[in-house]
């Protein structure tokens, strides 16, 4: 038999060994933003205390439980995923048409990041199939977007504080449905989400895809579906998820329950 002092210390490591796997659980349990958006869930970024969500038409600041702390509403569609930057949040904008040569109206605007009252926009008509997402990488913002089915590679477009344009990078990522939604740069990698289809061209077809760069040179591809958001958040990557709340009114009035969950790192490829 263990002497007593040996009994309790053991009780004592059990019982703190336990409450940190809890809190350990809980830091990682799914977030669940309050209420319900239409028309669904385009975006999300994060500071480590407030997560923004973009829902095209709609913005909202949670706390890092899903409490609503701030909403905008009737925003001109179609507001993307979106960044924050010192306290100020960027959202890629096209009020055109995507995944065309020639049709898109791309802007970046910026928000107060505590009330979500706007600040200015500027255009960025370098990203000709449609804005879509942005990041923000070494004191520069990198937007991607749209892809019309001809293309066979992305692009990601990378410009100063000032939205004057530097690059545009050429993704080997092969086709990937309307392009890349969503984007995040973390633990130096870019993160970019992708939906899954078929390509009317040719038939092609690809599923969901999270596709990893460090440089923006070469591209690793993971079926992992981060298309309505991704966010690292507390040394953890979280991806966006929504379900539509009545699947028999039509699309364009569906409302969306919206929510965050942890997933796993992608694994590089040897």
């Amino acid at each position: 038999m263990a002497p007593m002092k040996t009994i309790q210390r053991i009780g004592i490591l059990t019982a703190a060994f336990g409450l940190a796997t809890a809190t350990l659980h809980a830091a990682n349990a799914r977030i669940t933003s309050e209420g319900d958006y239409p028309p669904h869930l385009q975006g999300v970024c994060t500071d480590g205390t407030n997560i923004w969500w973009s829902h095209t038409v709609e913005l909202t600041r949670t706390d890092l439980k899903g409490k609503v702390l701030t909403h905008a509403k009737g925003l001109k569609s179609h507001h993307g995923d979106l960044c924050v930057v010192g306290g100020t949040v960027y959202v890629a904008v096209n009020h055109g048409k995507f995944n065309t040569e020639d049709k898109a109206d791309s802007w970046v605007y910026a928000y107060r990041g505590d009330d979500l009252s706007f600040i200015k926009r500027w255009k960025v008509p370098e990203l000709c199939h449609g804005a879509g997402g942005m990041t923000w990488k070494d004191g520069h913002f990198f937007i991607i977007g749209g892809l019309p089915p001809t293309h066979n590679e992305n692009y990601v477009y990378e410009y100063t504080p000032e939205f004057t344009f530097i690059k545009r990078h050429v993704l080997n990522s092969d086709w990937t449905n309307l392009g890349i939604q969503t984007v995040d740069y973390s633990n130096g990698k870019f993160y970019f989400g992708c939906y899954g289809g078929s390509r009317k061209t040719d038939g092609k077809s690809v599923p969901s895809l999270t596709l990893v760069s460090t440089d923006l040179s070469h591209v690793e591809k993971h079926t992992l579906n981060t298309s309505v958001g991704i966010i690292r958040l507390n040394g953890q990557l979280w991806r966006g998820a929504m379900k539509a709340l009545d699947k028999t009114v039509p699309r364009r009035q569906m409302r969306y329950k919206t929510w965050l969950d942890p997933i796993p790192e992608p694994k590089s490829t040897p």
